[in-house]
């Protein structure tokens, strides 16, 4: 029997920010993560539930 594969993709999208130059902060990281998608698509590129 022959099972077909079923490739999957997934696509993650980042809104950043930079962080203020006289933040504590910034010693940790440059960037903050403001907003976060992602999405999963089929071999057809077509978006999967």
């Amino acid at each position: 029997m022959y099972k077909e594969t079923v490739m999957k993709h997934i696509v993650v999208d980042l809104e950043m920010n930079n962080v203020q130059r006289k933040s504590e902060a910034r010693e940790i990281c440059r960037l903050e993560t403001i907003e976060i998608g992602a999405v999963m698509l089929d071999d057809n590129l077509q978006e999967m539930g």
